[in-house]
């Protein structure tokens, strides 16, 4: 099992979980970002001490609050790592759900794994890692395995239909 994991998530109570999720599947080393600079800095260090993290899990959206930060999103830190350690194992636990956005993850950032937060998130996040650890490929959340097969799917929202009427 991995040995040492970087958790980026802003909200204590899901960081807390996925520490515990973690704390059950044995892995010894754990540390937690709630800011995107922090997390990368923390990357970065662990690279310098010749101790690099095994696994990355992080959060999309990061609120804004009186500190500021150059890396504001989940998207930005992943793409940062990708370019100082390219070979982290990267799953992304987030509420986005739109499959168009989850498939530029894995194709555009390369991430191993997409959890959504949920009623059975912490189970499915348990899964992803051990799944990530076995170099299992393109892991995702049953409620979007299927949108993401399918290749004929166009998500309309209210927004672009608004837009199309006008």
């Amino acid at each position: 099992m991995f040995n040492k994991v970087l958790v980026a998530e802003d909200l204590d109570s899901i960081s807390i979980a996925v520490g515990q999720a973690l704390e059950e599947l044995s892995i010894s080393e754990i540390h937690h970002a709630k800011y995107c600079d922090d997390a990368f800095l923390k990357v970065k260090k662990a690279l310098q001490d010749e101790a690099p993290y095994d696994l990355l899990i992080s959060d999309l959206s990061f609120k804004t609050d009186h500190r500021e930060n150059r890396l504001t999103s989940g998207d930005e830190l992943i793409s940062a790592i990708k370019k100082v350690q390219p070979d982290l194992k990267i799953i992304v636990f987030s509420i986005e759900d739109k499959s168009f956005r989850v498939k530029s993850l894995f194709n555009d950032l390369g991430i191993n794994a997409f959890v959504s937060k949920g009623r059975n998130s912490i189970p499915e996040l348990k899964k992803a890692i051990q799944g990530v650890y076995k170099n299992n490929s393109k892991i995702v959340s049953p409620e979007l395995s299927q949108a993401l097969r399918d290749k004929s799917l166009i998500e309309i929202e209210a927004y672009d239909i608004t837009l199309l009427k006008s």
